[in-house]
C-alpha cells in the first residue's frame, strides 16, 4: 500500500493526514520502516528534503526545516500508520479498530461532568476514546492527563473539545474498519469555566 492522503469534512487546508500500511518485519525492522515513512511524509508535506524530526520534552513529535516548525502527530494500530501534519497549529490523531471494545465503565471514567448527554449519546465509546486521545496528543500530554478533564461538545454542527482552557476542533472519519479522530488546536486563550 502506498501512502494515502486522507480528507475529512471541514479539514483545515494547512493540515494533511497520511495513512500507510507497514509490512510485518519484526519490531526493529518495523521501527526503521516507520521512521522512513514518517520522513517521506514530512518531505511530501513540506516539499523539502531537509526536514529533521524532533521530540518536545513531553515526547510530542515535530519537524523542523531551518526555523520553520511543522506540527505532527503519529498513531498506529496493527499494520496501519497514521501521520497528521500541520504548518502552524498543534495537531493530534488517534487511529483505532472500530470494533475495539471500550467498556461502559471506562466510558463513565472518561466522561466530563460538563458534557451534555444529548451530545455524547451521538458518539460510540470508541469515538469518544479516539477524540479524547487525539486531544491528549495535540496537548502533548498523552494519557498522563485524565480523559475526564476533556469536555467534548457540538458547536454549530462541528465537534469541539475543551481542556486546560484550550479549544480544539475535532474531525472524525472511518477508513476500512478503523476509526480516526483528529484534534487541531483552535485557541489557547482561557475559556470561561462553567
Amino acid at each position: 500500500m502506498k501512502i494515502l492522503e486522507l480528507k475529512y469534512p471541514d479539514s483545515d487546508p494547512e493540515q494533511k493526514l497520511y495513512l500507510h500500511e507497514i509490512e510485518e518485519t519484526g519490531v526493529t525492522g518495523r521501527e526503521t520502516e516507520k521512521s522512513k515513512i514518517i520522513s517521506s511524509i514530512i518531505q511530501d508535506f513540506s516539499g523539502r528534503s531537509d526536514a529533521v524530526l524532533h521530540k518536545e520534552a513531553s515526547g510530542k513529535p515535530f519537524a523542523k526545516i531551518g526555523d520553520q516548525k511543522i506540527e505532527i502527530s503519529i498513531s498506529h494500530t496493527g499494520a496501519l500508520l497514521l501521520v497528521a501534519c500541520h504548518s502552524s497549529k498543534s495537531v493530534g490523531v488517534d487511529l483505532e479498530k472500530s470494533d475495539r471494545k471500550v467498556m461502559e465503565a471506562l466510558r463513565r471514567r472518561m466522561r466530563n461532568s460538563e458534557e451534555l448527554e444529548s451530545d455524547i449519546a451521538l458518539l460510540t465509546n470508541i469515538q469518544i476514546w479516539t477524540a479524547k486521545e487525539a486531544v491528549l496528543k495535540c496537548m502533548g500530554t498523552g494519557l498522563r492527563y485524565p480523559m475526564r478533564k476533556i469536555r467534548l461538545f457540538r458547536a454549530e454542527s462541528q465537534w469541539k473539545a475543551e481542556a486546560e482552557g484550550k479549544l480544539f476542533k475535532l474531525g472524525y472519519m472511518t477508513f476500512r474498519e478503523f476509526q480516526i479522530a483528529v484534534a487541531t488546536l483552535e485557541s489557547e486563550s482561557q475559556l470561561s469555566k462553567k
